[in-house]
C-alpha cells in the first residue's frame, strides 16, 4: 500500500485516533508500530502509528509528522496487547500506549538514531572496546564506553569506527504458550534458593526472563543477590528511581535483546524486551503492583494478557494464592508448582478476643497479659492497626459535627503530633479550628483509634518499655525497628524481617479491617493473616502467638479467617458468581464528578441507557460514597462478560466522543 497518511494514538484522554501526513523525507520509513513526534494544539507529543492510510479523512486540515523517534516499532503482537488492555480498562488506546513510550529527551535523538560498527582501520585506540558484528546503537555505545564526543568523532574520521543511520525494524517474537504456574514460597532464604534454581534452568534452556517485584526494597535485595551469584549474566535493573538517561539506556538494551535477565518494579513490564520468555511476578497481591493513576492496572493482569497473545510462561511467587489465583488454579489455567521449602512445625496459635462496644481503650485484659508475658521473656511485640493518624475522625461532642473532605466526602483523619487534618483519599490538608465551626463548642474530640493513638496508649500502659510507632508517613523510622520491645504500626509491620523477629502480634480491631467499602477487604485481610502465620516468629526464641481483638458477636466471622484456602475461598467465589463479580465477569465503575448536579446526573443516565440498549447490565446512578470525590460525585456500575469487553468499550468510547471527557471529571475503575 502506498500510504501517505498515518493514524496515530496520542497520549490524550480522548477516545479517538488522529491522522497525520507522512512527509516525503519519511516516506517508506514509517510503519505500523512506529513512534513519531507530532504537533497537537501548539505542543509536541509522541504518538504511536496504529494504521497507515492512503487517503486523509475528508474536510480536515492534516498536519505533517515532524520526525520519527529513534526506537524500534512495536510489533503486531505488542499493538494487539495494548489494544486489548485499552478495551479491558475502558481507557483510550493512546493513554495505554503512553506506558510503553520511552523517556526520550531531545538530547538523546541524534545518538539513538545512529549505529556504530568496527571500522576497516585496525589502529589501536587508547581504550579497548568491543562491538558485535551487528553493530551497536550509538547511544548505548556512548553509555558503555563514555560520552567522549571528540574522541569518537576522531576514531570515526580515522576509520577505526564506522557510524551509520540506525535501521528501525520490528522484532516480533512469539512462543508457544506454556502452562502458567503458582509457587508457594514464603521466606527470603527460600526465594533465594528458588532464584538459584530458576536462573540455572533459564540458562540451560537459553531463555531470557523478567522478574517483577512489588517494591524497591525487594528489588534491591534480589538484584544484589542475583548479580553476586551470577556475575556473568547481563542484568537490567529498572525502576522509577532511574534518571531519564539510565531509563532510556535500559529501554534500548531491552529493545536490542542485550540482556539475560530484567529485574524491576511494575514499570519494567512495559520495556520492549526482545526474546523474552519467562515472566515472574513476586507477591502479585501487594499494593506495589497496582498503578495509582488511570487506568489503575496491575502487573499480574497485564502480563496474564501478554502471555495469551505472545506466548511464553507466567510464573507467580507468593505465600497464599489470592481469590482470583485460587480460581485460576481450580480451573487449571495455572498449575501448582512444587518447590522444597522449610516448613515450620506448626502455625502460631491464634487467639480470638472479643470485647464489649465501649468508648475508650480497646486493649483487653487478655492481650495486656500476653504482652507482659512476652516482654518478661525478652520477646518482641507487634501491634497491627488499620488506620493511620491519631483518630479516623475529629468532631464536636456537643452537636455531632465532624470534619469532612470537601472533595471526597469522607472524614478527615486527625494527626495529633502535627495538629492537622488529612483526607485519606486525596491527601488534602486542613487546619483545626479553635471552636466547632457549627455550634462554637470547645469540646472537639477524636472518634476511633488510629496508629498514633494506639501507640500513645501502649506507651502509657508499658511505660518502662521502648515503644515505636511507624506508618507510611513515618516510614523512615522503620529502618531500625528491631531495637524496640513494642512496635505499633500499619501494614509496614508485615515486612518479613519484622515478623520473623517478633513473638506476639496483636490485630488491634478486626472490624476496622472488615468494614471497609471494598469488596476485596475480606480477601486482603485473609492474605495478610496467612502471611503473618507463615512468617511470625521464625527467628524468635519465644514461641510466637497471634491475638485478634474484635467486638463481641464477631467470633464466628473471625473464625472463618483461620480456614485453609480450600475452605475460605469457595463461599466467596460462589457469592461473586451469583452477583456477576470478578473473576466471573468484568466489573467497571464509572464515576462522574459534579459540576452541575442535574445535568451531570442526566449525562450518567445517558451512558446507562446506551449500555442497556446493548443488553448490558448497569447499576445506578448512586452516590459514590467512600470513593474519590465522595458526596460530590455519582457512579454507575457495569457488569459484563469478558467476551463483551470490546462491545462495552465501543459504547463507552462513542459516548465520551459525543459528550466530551474533561480531565478530572471522570474516573473509570475496572476489575476482571
Amino acid at each position: 500500500m502506498n500510504a501517505h497518511f498515518a493514524l496515530l494514538a496520542l497520549p490524550l484522554p480522548l477516545f479517538s485516533e488522529f491522522s497525520y501526513l507522512i512527509p516525503p523525507s519519511l516516506a517508506g520509513k514509517i510503519q505500523v508500530g512506529s513512534l513519531v513526534e507530532v504537533e497537537f494544539k501548539n505542543r509536541r507529543l509522541l504518538g504511536w502509528v496504529v494504521a497507515l492510510q492512503e487517503e486523509s479523512p475528508p474536510g480536515l486540515e492534516i498536519k505533517e509528522i515532524l520526525r520519527l523517534a529513534p526506537v524500534a516499532p512495536l510489533s503486531a503482537g505488542g499493538l494487539l496487547w495494548t489494544k486489548i488492555l485499552s478495551q479491558l480498562y475502558l481507557t483510550p488506546w493512546g493513554m495505554m500506549l503512553s506506558f510503553f513510550t520511552p523517556a526520550l529527551l531531545p538530547s538523546f535523538w541524534d545518538s539513538a538514531g545512529k549505529r556504530v560498527f568496527s571500522g576497516s582501520h585496525t589502529e589501536a585506540s587508547e581504550e579497548s572496546f568491543s562491538i558485535p558484528p551487528q553493530g551497536m546503537n550509538f547511544f548505548v555505545f556512548q553509555e558503555k564506553f563514555g560520552r567522549k564526543k571528540k574522541k569518537w568523532e576522531k576514531l570515526i574520521k580515522n576509520g577505526v569506527l564506522r557510524r551509520e543511520e540506525e535501521t528501525l525494524e520490528v522484532a516480533e517474537t512469539t512462543y508457544p504458550r506454556k502452562d502458567s504456574g503458582w509457587w508457594s514460597i514464603a521466606t527470603r532464604k527460600e526465594r533465594e534458593s528458588f532464584l538459584l534454581s530458576f536462573v540455572e534452568k533459564m540458562q540451560e534452556e537459553n531463555r531470557k526472563a523478567l522478574l517483577v517485584f512489588p517494591d524497591f526494597r525487594a528489588l534491591d535485595y534480589f538484584t544484589s543477590f542475583v548479580e553476586n551469584q551470577f556475575p556473568q549474566l547481563r542484568v537490567i535493573k529498572y525502576d522509577s528511581r532511574l534518571a531519564s538517561r539510565r531509563r532510556f539506556l535500559a529501554y534500548k538494551l531491552a529493545e536490542e535483546g542485550d540482556f539475560d535477565l530484567i529485574l524491576g518494579t511494575r514499570g519494567s513490564i512495559f520495556l520492549p524486551a526482545r526474546d523474552l520468555y519467562y515472566h515472574v511476578v513476586f507477591d502479585p497481591e501487594d499494593k506495589g503492583h497496582y498503578s495509582d493513576r488511570p487506568p489503575f492496572h496491575d502487573t499480574f493482569r497485564l502480563l496474564h494478557e501478554k502471555v495469551k497473545i505472545k506466548g511464553g510462561s507466567l510464573e507467580v511467587v507468593g505465600i497464599t494464592p489470592s481469590l482470583s489465583m485460587y480460581h485460576f488454579l481450580s480451573t487449571q489455567e495455572f498449575r501448582k508448582r512444587d518447590f522444597p521449602v522449610l516448613s515450620r512445625a506448626s502455625a502460631p496459635p491464634v487467639n480470638l478476643i472479643s470485647y464489649e462496644k465501649k468508648w475508650g481503650s480497646s486493649l483487653t485484659f487478655s492481650v495486656r497479659k500476653a504482652i507482659l508475658q512476652v516482654l518478661n521473656e525478652k520477646g518482641r511485640v507487634l501491634i497491627w492497626v488499620q488506620k493511620r493518624g491519631y483518630t479516623p475522625a475529629l468532631g464536636c461532642r456537643d452537636c455531632g459535627f465532624y470534619y469532612v473532605c470537601p472533595h471526597c466526602g469522607v472524614a478527615f483523619r486527625y494527626y495529633k503530633e502535627t495538629r492537622s487534618l488529612i483526607c485519606p483519599l486525596c491527601g488534602k490538608k486542613e487546619e483545626i479550628d479553635l471552636f466547632c465551626p457549627r455550634c462554637g463548642g470547645v469540646w472537639l474530640e477524636g472518634w476511633g483509634e488510629g496508629v498514633e493513638k494506639v501507640g500513645e496508649e501502649m506507651k502509657k500502659a508499658f511505660s518502662h518499655q521502648q515503644v515505636v510507632v511507624i506508618d507510611s508517613e513515618k516510614e523512615g523510622e522503620a529502618e531500625e525497628p528491631l531495637s524496640s520491645s513494642i512496635l505499633v504500626g500499619t501494614s509496614l509491620l508485615l515486612r518479613e524481617e519484622i515478623l520473623q523477629g517478633a513473638s506476639l502480634l496483636v490485630i488491634w480491631s478486626l472490624e476496622d479491617w472488615l468494614y471497609l467499602p471494598d469488596i476485596n477487604a475480606k480477601e486482603e485481610f485473609y492474605l495478610s493473616l496467612q502471611r503473618i502465620q507463615a512468617l511470625l516468629g521464625l527467628a524468635s526464641p519465644v514461641p510466637p502467638r497471634i491475638f485478634i481483638q474484635g467486638r463481641k458477636g464477631m467470633e464466628k466471622e473471625m473464625s472463618q479467617f483461620l480456614q485453609p484456602p480450600r475452605d475460605f475461598y469457595p463461599p466467596l467465589l460462589e457469592k461473586r458468581k451469583i452477583l456477576g463479580y470478578p473473576p466471573y465477569e468484568v466489573l467497571a465503575r464509572v464515576v462522574k464528578r459534579y459540576r452541575n448536579r442535574g445535568k451531570d446526573e442526566l449525562v450518567l443516565r445517558k451512558l446507562k441507557s446506551s449500555l442497556e440498549e446493548k443488553g448490558i447490565e448497569v447499576g445506578g446512578p448512586f452516590p459514590a460514597q467512600g470513593r474519590k470525590w465522595g458526596e460530590e460525585s455519582e457512579e454507575i456500575t457495569i457488569h459484563y462478560t469478558r467476551e463483551r469487553a470490546e462491545e462495552v468499550f465501543n459504547v463507552v468510547s462513542q459516548f465520551f466522543s459525543r459528550e466530551g471527557k474533561r480531565k478530572g471529571e471522570w474516573r473509570i475503575e475496572v476489575e476482571f
